[in-house]
């Protein structure tokens, strides 16, 4: 169930990622999701 999410799941947690924050999964997993800021972090 949770492999037909996936692609829906990303995008969630790339935009919880911009925000700062963490996700707790259903299962109990933590993901921790990091504003990533400063020159180095930047794609190019």
């Amino acid at each position: 169930m949770l492999a037909a999410r996936a692609p829906r799941l990303e995008r969630v947690l790339a935009k919880i990622a911009r925000e700062g924050c963490s996700v707790v999964l259903l299962d109990g997993s933590l993901i921790p999701t990091r504003r990533r800021t400063g020159l180095p972090m930047r794609r190019r």
